[in-house]
């Protein structure tokens, strides 16, 4: 965890967290394996989130699904994932190295995202639990809105961008 800025009653702070893509059409049987490794259900609906204080699992299109996992897991995550593509229909990939995660809060949160971006974070369009896809500050993003807090995610590449973009935006 690092502290990237606090200033202007918003707090933005770099995790380090580990995070699965799941691809495949959603069966009860994809379910039963995701629930026996993470102890929480595939969300059905497009955009949605289901989490617990160590999972967020969203659902980002009718076949892809994305398990971020705040604390590490038992079990190693390649082994995890060797497990889930046991199921011929269903393609799991390790995005931990390759993404940077965001958490940002604080009672400027929404004012500060929508300075940089085109996406309207008001709760009445972007509703608790529930994630979305859009730039921010040019960037291809995923939010997740969770309870007092939203999770940004990126490709790392464009990682130092999008931080120098949420750091301008917050100190202005």
């Amino acid at each position: 965890m690092k502290n990237l800025i606090s200033s202007n009653s918003v707090n933005i702070i770099e995790l380090s967290l580990n995070q699965i893509l799941v691809r495949g059409l959603y069966t009860p049987s994809l379910n039963k394996q995701i629930q026996s490794q993470f102890k929480i259900s595939l969300p059905e609906n497009n955009l949605q989130i289901n989490q617990d204080k160590n999972i967020i699992c969203s659902k980002n299109s009718f076949d892809q699904w994305s398990i971020i996992l705040f604390q590490q897991l038992e079990l190693e995550i390649d082994n995890v994932i060797d497990k889930i593509n046991e199921n011929k229909k269903v393609l799991a990939t390790n995005y931990s190295e390759g993404q940077i995660y965001l958490e940002i809060s604080g009672e400027n949160k929404i004012f500060i995202l929508n300075k940089i971006t085109h996406f309207d974070f008001r709760e009445k369009h972007f509703p608790l639990s529930s994630s979305a896809q859009t730039l921010i500050g040019r960037v291809d993003c995923n939010i997740y809105n969770l309870k007092n807090k939203l999770l940004v995610t990126c490709n790392s590449s464009f990682g130092d961008h999008l931080k120098d973009q949420l750091i301008d935006a917050v100190k202005f």
